[in-house]
């Protein structure tokens, strides 16, 4: 069996957080939804304020006041009543226990009943709210006392930072704040802040999400599983739905039975994918103008939030998907034999070609201009040399970026890398397409340098120079060769090394190489067995799973 450099990657999540800012972003989040808790209970008969209070939360795949009413029915028909009998039970023996329940008088006063429950819900939210991940049983009896608005913002929260990767509480809350608490309008928001345009219902992440944010919120078991799949089959009903719950008006008890019958009733599931798709596209054009007017607003991160942390993490990720394509295009034996140095040490991901085409060009000219003065073998690639690599190319990516335009912070400077996929020639087209003017006094030798230092590139002015004169004619000829095949043969990258220039004028390093002493080569001897140990454990390790794995498949 073949074998050739593996890698395998961590990742650490780091940031800060600005409390202040965070209980300023819960309280603005809070007051929409309390809002959207009046505007239910406006619609709302009173006898079902018991179960709003229980489970009507308002995140789900609709607006928000129509999932409180939705989760509210749904919520109402999981006591053990059938969709036929629910209209019945509004008006019956039950009515006086559940006023009861609600804190409402036996006069019946529907507004008086009403504005106790607003009361209630809002006078329990404004007490301390824990949206921490759950630690205790005593977090859950807190917040089991708190009121419905403070548990939906939780399983908002809890949906959030579950979809979205790196994406932490702090964060959630200042996106929920700008798309006032609603929960697809801040899908849309944050996907437009990453680049992505993934989000589907039909997404099995989107299940699970719905289900943490259930179970965060505190949803009264064992309904969770029937609070998940009744949101799903609203959604995929959704002109149904909404011609059903998107009104101003009364809801009446014919428009409860029919929300009964659509609650109730499994239908065939499918082929309903693109009506799925459908829904998500009208739900996205009705909230387009208030996505448009947050995205007016630049979403400029406040000062120590930890949204430009998370930011960093997404386009790490990102970058380290460019490291990998451009590794798997390296011949293996070209990689563990001599190219692995020139990767490590400078194979950085900018310069005036695509990502990758840069990778493989900066790798290869750097072993051929600069080669080790020792050659050696290697099994396996350090995760964490190669993270230090990706680390720095975003440095010099953003360094790049804000030395032509002046005007961007280095959150604005990684957001339209994530959007082009770290390409700085995607990036600037993009950004003189939205207006923003470039430095007068731009050079690119300049840019070049300045990016080159921001990562510690070992030959700056070298690397200036292969980057302005000789790296873009290379990387046209590589980028054709790579839209035919997929890899690169030994022959190609034998072509490319004979086209680069060697040790450029100037570039010469004058340094000394200190020599060590006998204890520093006793523990650098020491250290590299270690190393060929470890790697000789991982191949075997990972040749066993393949083994199984083939096995598996062949059975």
């Amino acid at each position: 069996m073949e074998r050739g450099a593996m890698i395998i990657r961590p990742r650490v999540i780091t940031g800060c957080v600005d409390c202040n800012g965070a209980r300023g972003n819960q309280s603005v989040a809070l007051d929409h939804i309390h809002d959207y808790y009046k505007r239910a209970l406006r619609r709302l008969p009173p006898e079902l304020i018991p179960s709003l209070l229980e489970a009507g939360f308002c995140f789900g795949f609709l607006d928000p006041v129509s999932n409180i009413v939705a989760n509210t029915v749904s919520h109402e028909l999981g006591k053990g009543r059938e969709a036929n009998t629910v209209s019945d039970e509004l008006g019956k023996g039950r009515e006086n226990r559940k006023r009861s329940r609600a804190g409402i008088s036996k006069n019946g006063d529907k507004s008086e009943s009403r504005r106790t429950a607003i009361s209630k819900i809002i006078t329990e939210s404004s007490k301390s709210i824990r949206l921490l991940p759950r630690s205790s049983d005593s977090s859950d009896a807190l917040l089991l006392n708190s009121s419905i608005a403070a548990r939906s913002l939780r399983g908002l929260v809890t949906f959030l930072t579950s979809y979205f990767r790196y994406l932490n509480t702090w964060d959630a809350l200042y996106y929920l704040s700008l798309s006032k608490a609603d929960l697809l309008v801040t899908v849309h928001l944050i996907q437009e802040v990453r680049g992505t345009n993934t989000f589907t219902i039909q997404d099995p992440t989107a299940k699970i999400a719905l289900g943490c944010a259930a179970i965060s919120a505190l949803h009264p078991a064992p309904a969770v599983a029937t609070l998940v799949s009744r949101s799903f089959l609203l959604a995929s009903l959704v002109d149904e739905a909404f011609s059903l719950l998107e009104t101003q008006n009364y809801i009446s008890q014919s428009i409860m039975e029919r929300l009964s019958e659509l609650l109730t009733h499994p239908r065939d599931m499918t082929n309903r994918g693109s009506r799925v798709q459908q829904a998500i596209a009208r739900l996205r054009h009705m909230k387009m103008r208030t996505v448009t007017r947050l995205q007016q607003r630049k979403m400029q991160p406040p000062v120590g939030s930890g949204l430009e942390n998370s930011l960093k993490m997404v386009l790490l990720d990102k970058i380290h998907m460019l490291y990998l394509e451009a590794i798997s295009c390296i011949p293996k034996d070209e990689l563990r034999s001599l190219h692995h140095h020139g990767l490590l040490k400078a194979g950085y991901c900018y310069g005036p070609c695509d990502p990758v085409t840069n990778i493989i060009l900066n790798t290869i000219w750097y072993d051929t201009a600069f080669p080790p003065e020792q050659h050696f073998e290697v099994a396996t690639i350090c995760t964490k040399s190669l993270a230090r690599i990706e680390l720095l190319s975003l440095h010099g990516l953003v360094a790049y970026i804000c030395v032509r335009f002046p005007g961007f912070s280095a959150y604005e400077a990684m957001r339209r890398l994530l959007i082009c996929n770290a390409s700085l020639h995607s990036v600037i087209e993009m950004a003189k397409r939205e207006g923003h003017d470039e430095d007068i006094l731009f050079s690119e030798s300049v840019a070049y340098d300045t990016a080159s230092r921001a990562t510690h590139h070992p030959r700056p002015a070298a690397f200036v120079e292969f980057a302005r004169t000789v790296m873009p004619h290379v990387g046209r000829t590589l980028g054709s060769t790579r839209e035919v095949k997929r890899g690169l043969s030994s022959r190609d990258v034998f072509t490319i090394s004979k086209t680069l220039p060697l040790e450029l004028p100037s570039s010469k390093s004058s340094e000394k190489v200190q020599i060590l002493s006998s204890p520093a080569t006793k523990i650098i001897s020491a250290n590299l067995d270690e190393s060929k140990a470890c790697q000789d454990t991982i191949v075997k390790m990972v040749e066993a799973a393949l083994r199984r794995y083939a096995q598996q498949q062949a059975s």
